[in-house]
């Protein structure tokens, strides 16, 4: 089953996250600049960076053709920030969907990374839209990989990518994502949740 999505303008939104993403914003401008003086951004080039400089991509470009991968249980196309398709093969049981269409969606965005803690994690938690939910019930095993082909290729673009995969107990899944871009300067913030319950696996 494949569900197409009219991506190529921003997604409407959630009215719970147009309300948590204005308040990351307000966090954002009041948060100090990352420094690579602090133990996180130590080895980084995180002062050559100027995070304000960056706008969320509104509007999504075709990009190239998605990995395709053998046995793929589901896969999910997104371009500059945006879900372009889902397509869902052998899930069984398990689900994928968006965050907006997912019913606990408001509990689960950042239960398990908790309340961003600097400029970087706030200014993701401003712009995210379109997280992708990954849910493994009790007991069943997803024998292929869930694919997510991310690619962005916007200059001076932003875009904030939130995976989150939650297996409950005795439950096993392994996800693939692969992240490109083309040659602009962009910035892209990722996050990435993973829960397993006990005796549940999660390949990432």
């Amino acid at each position: 089953m494949t569900i197409a999505f009219t991506a190529m303008t921003a997604p409407s939104l959630s009215p719970w996250l147009v309300d948590a993403r204005a308040a990351a914003q307000k966090a954002f401008a009041a948060a100090d600049a990352p420094s690579d003086r602090e133990e996180v951004w130590r080895y980084s080039r995180i002062a050559e960076i100027t995070l304000s400089d960056y706008t969320l991509v509104e509007q999504s470009a075709a990009g190239p053709d998605p990995i395709d991968i053998d046995g793929a249980a589901a896969t999910v196309i997104i371009r500059d920030g945006q879900v372009q398709e889902i397509t869902r093969s052998t899930l069984g049981k398990a689900t994928v969907t968006v965050l907006g269409d997912h019913e606990d969606g408001q509990s689960l965005l950042n239960a398990v990374r908790g309340d961003a803690i600097d400029a970087v994690g706030h200014l993701h938690d401003a712009n995210v839209a379109d997280a992708i939910v990954i849910d493994v019930p009790r007991g069943h095993l997803v024998d292929g990989p869930v694919v997510i082909d991310t690619y962005t290729d916007h200059e001076m673009g932003l875009t904030c990518p939130h995976t989150i995969v939650r297996a409950a107990a005795g439950s096993s899944i392994t996800v693939l994502e692969r992240r490109r871009s083309g040659d602009k300067t962009q910035l892209v913030v990722p996050v990435v949740e993973l829960d397993a319950a006990p005796d549940a696996r999660i390949g990432y």
